[in-house]
C-alpha cells in the first residue's frame, strides 16, 4: 500500500510539471506541427499508429510477463522490457509534438534511445532462453532492467538539457549518427539467437526474429527521416514518415503475435524438458 501511494504521488507530479511545461493549445500544436511537417495531413496517421504501438506493446509486455513463470524458463522479463521499450518508441513519436523544447526533446529522444534499449534488453532475453533450453544456470535480474531504463531517461535528459529549439541540430546529428552500427548489430545478434532457439527445441521464435528486424528498421527510418528533415529533403522525409506509420503498427502486430504463442505455448507446457526436440 505504501509503495501504491508513493507512486501515484510521483505520477501526479511529474505529470503537473509536464503539462505547466506544455504548449497550452492541442489543437494549435497539431496545425503548427502540420505546418512542420512540409504540410502533411499524414500527421494524423502518425499519432495513431504511434499510440497504437504503445498501447500494443504494453498489452503484449503484460501477456508475457504473466506467462514468464510456467515451464521455469528465464528470459521473459528481458524480452517483456524490450517489447515495453519499442513501445515507448511510438509514445515518444506522438507526444514530443505537444512540449516546448525541453521536454520536446526529453520525449523525442527518449524514443531515439529506447529502440537500441529496447533491442539489447531482446538479445538478453533470447541469450537467457537459449541458455535455459540447453541446462545453464539463469538468473534474470531486474536491476539490469531498472539499470537499463534508468540509463535511457539519463542520456534523454542529458541531451535535451541544453536545447533550444525542437530537434537542436547541435544533438541531433551526433546522436543519431552514434545508433545507426549497433540498432543494426544488435538486430543481427538478436535474430541469430532466436533461429538457434527454433533450432535446438521445438520451439517457435520466427515471431520475435520479425519483431526484432521490425523494430531495427523502424528505428533505422526514423534516423533517416531526422538526417532528411535536417537536410531539407522534403521528399525523403515524407516517404519515411509514411514508413514510420507502417513499421509502428507492424512491430507491435508481432510483439502482440509472438506474446499470445509464447502465453498459448507456455500453457500447455507442464516441464522444461518438453521444449527439446
Amino acid at each position: 500500500m505504501k509503495w501504491t501511494v508513493l507512486t501515484a504521488i510521483l505520477v501526479f507530479v511529474i505529470t503537473s510539471f509536464i503539462v505547466t511545461n506544455a504548449d497550452v493549445s492541442f489543437e494549435g500544436s497539431i496545425e503548427r506541427q502540420i505546418g512542420e511537417h512540409y504540410g502533411m495531413n499524414e500527421i494524423y496517421v502518425h499519432y495513431y499508429s504511434g499510440t497504437f504501438n504503445f498501447i500494443i506493446s504494453i498489452a503484449s509486455a503484460f501477456i508475457i510477463v504473466t506467462a514468464e513463470n510456467r515451464a521455469g524458463i528465464k528470459g521473459w522479463m528481458y524480452i517483456a522490457s524490450g517489447i515495453f521499450l519499442n513501445g515507448l518508441v511510438g509514445l515518444g513519436e506522438v507526444i514530443e509534438h505537444f512540449f516546448k523544447p525541453f521536454w520536446h526533446d526529453f520525449f523525442h529522444y527518449t524514443h531515439i534511445y529506447a529502440g537500441l534499449f529496447g533491442l539489447f534488453l531482446l538479445y538478453l532475453g533470447t541469450k537467457s532462453v537459449i541458455n535455459t533450453i540447453i541446462g545453464r544456470e539463469v538468473t534474470e535480474k531486474i536491476s539490469i532492467i531498472l539499470s537499463t531504463i534508468i540509463v535511457l531517461l539519463l542520456l534523454a535528459l542529458m541531451t535535451s538539457i541544453k536545447t533550444t529549439q525542437n530537434w537542436d541540430p547541435r544533438f541531433e546529428v551526433p546522436v543519431i549518427s552514434s545508433l545507426l552500427i549497433p540498432t543494426i548489430l544488435l538486430t543481427m545478434l538478436l535474430v541469430y539467437d532466436a533461429v538457434k532457439i527454433f533450432q535446438e527445441s521445438g520451439f517457435v521464435m520466427i515471431t520475435l526474429s520479425a519483431f526484432a528486424v521490425f523494430t531495427m528498421f523502424l528505428n533505422l527510418v526514423i534516423i533517416l527521416g531526422r538526417i532528411s528533415d535536417i537536410v531539407g529533403n522534403a521528399y525523403l522525409y515524407i516517404l519515411t514518415h509514411g514508413i514510420q506509420d507502417i513499421l509502428h503498427v507492424s512491430s507491435a502486430t508481432t510483439a502482440l503475435i509472438f506474446s499470445a504463442t509464447l502465453s498459448i505455448t507456455l500453457k500447455k507446457l507442464e516441464k522444461i524438458d518438453e521444449l527439446i526436440l
